[in-house]
């Protein structure tokens, strides 16, 4: 399952922007901190929920989350001489 995450300069998080799982949303102050909450959330959100897992995920077995980044940077080019 895809979870999709980007960065946000200004307030210094990264967060969920969209992916395969409907209502997940989260943020944290690094990358590393992000992924290493989202199988819980995961896991709460597919058990409250009530998702459907499919003919190809059952109850009890492991799904694997494929987790694409996002940032961009600025980079100011010096004036030529």
């Amino acid at each position: 399952m895809i979870v999709r995450v980007s960065y946000d300069d200004e307030a210094g998080v990264w967060f969920t922007t969209g992916g395969d799982i409907p209502g997940l949303a989260a943020e944290a102050d690094t990358i590393e901190a992000l992924v290493k909450r989202l199988p819980g959330m995961v896991m709460d959100l597919f058990e409250v929920n009530g998702f459907s897992f499919g003919d190809d995920i059952q109850v009890g077995s492991e799904i694997s989350l494929e987790i694409i980044a996002h940032a961009s940077a600025r980079v100011r080019l010096p004036v030529a001489a």
